[in-house]
């Protein structure tokens, strides 16, 4: 039987449901990019809808998202991981072409 605690925090955690805001030099890069995702939404998800949202479709090795100065490498990290409890500030994305170079 479950705790009904930990269940209805579970479920507080899972509805909850944030803005972020996705800043890029690239002009294929709406500006600005608002996503609403919930806090569970792992780096790898959160790939995903930035790919939906960009109209050259970046693949996953393409985008380089940066928090505070750290890449975002570890695709099963959830933004609930990432941020905590904090405001969160816009995430910088970059990205890479063909030609292995990146637009800052």
């Amino acid at each position: 039987m479950s705790d009904p605690t930990t269940s209805s925090a579970s479920e507080a955690i899972e509805a909850s449901q944030f803005t972020l805001q996705v800043l890029s030099p690239s002009p294929n890069v709406p500006q600005p990019l608002f996503l609403e995702l919930p806090v569970t939404t792992t780096v790898k998800q959160l790939r995903e809808r930035i790919r939906s949202s960009v109209s050259t479709k970046p693949p996953d090795d393409a985008q380089r998202l940066i928090h505070r100065g750290r890449l975002l490498t570890r695709d099963s990290e959830t933004m609930l991981e990432l941020f905590g409890e904090e405001p969160v500030g816009p995430i910088p994305l970059f990205q890479r072409y063909d030609n292995n170079t990146f637009i800052f």
